[in-house]
């Protein structure tokens, strides 16, 4: 059942694996593997599912409190 819900959420780098075009990868391969964009604080984005095969699209952006 679709609810339309929006989220924005903040995720560490565990265990967890994606599911990108039918490889299983976990957040640093998701990294290396996107193109860079030209954005400073955007640094990509994937659209992937997880485990149970739900939709979700990963934006990987710059941490402002770590320089």
């Amino acid at each position: 059942m679709a609810k339309g819900l929006h989220v924005i959420g903040m995720i560490r780098d565990m265990k967890q694996r994606y599911d990108v075009g039918g490889k299983r990868m976990n957040l640093q391969e998701l990294y290396r593997t996107i193109p860079g964009s030209k954005s400073a604080e955007i640094l990509g984005s994937v659209i992937v599912k997880t485990g149970c095969g739900l939709p979700v699209k990963l934006v990987f952006v710059q941490n402002r409190n770590k320089r």
